[in-house]
């Protein structure tokens, strides 16, 4: 993650967009570019451990569903690898059962690909600050 140093600079904080959909992901590096550096957009977990041993990231906004992996999966993964960056889940799935997971996996946020336009934004800036956040849609229970 930053230090506290640069963010007091004004760094801009870097995110790395995961998600097996080419057009979700374009979407995606196109809302977050005017508050964000994106640092990378990629397909899948393989290419998730790739690229943050480049570009370490602050936040990683993962897609619950990567294919014939999953987003749990896929961070686990880079967990191992010693990754410190926040995690932002990105999920059509609107359960609470999926945004209970998301939580105990170690996420910082769960949007919901419908509220990504209004939400994602203020979910990354939420869980730079170590918080908790869940799009407004989804009904906990």
């Amino acid at each position: 993650m930053a230090t506290a140093a640069s963010v007091e600079r004004g760094a801009r904080r870097r995110v790395l967009i995961v998600d097996d959909h080419a057009p979700t992901r374009d979407h995606v590096v196109r809302v977050l570019e005017r508050a964000f550096t994106v640092v990378g957009s990629v397909p899948d977990a393989d290419s998730l451990v790739a690229q943050w041993e480049v570009s370490r990231p602050d936040v990683v906004v993962l897609d619950i569903s990567l294919g014939e992996d999953t987003g749990f999966a896929a961070m686990s993964r880079v967990r191992l690898q010693a990754c410190k960056a926040a995690v932002v889940f990105l999920s059509v799935h609107e359960t609470s059962d999926l945004v209970r997971a998301a939580w105990m996996a170690g996420g910082l946020g769960y949007v919901a690909k419908r509220d990504l336009n209004s939400e994602l934004v203020p979910a990354i800036n939420a869980a730079l600050r170590g918080e908790w956040y869940v799009s407004s849609s989804i009904q906990m229970h």
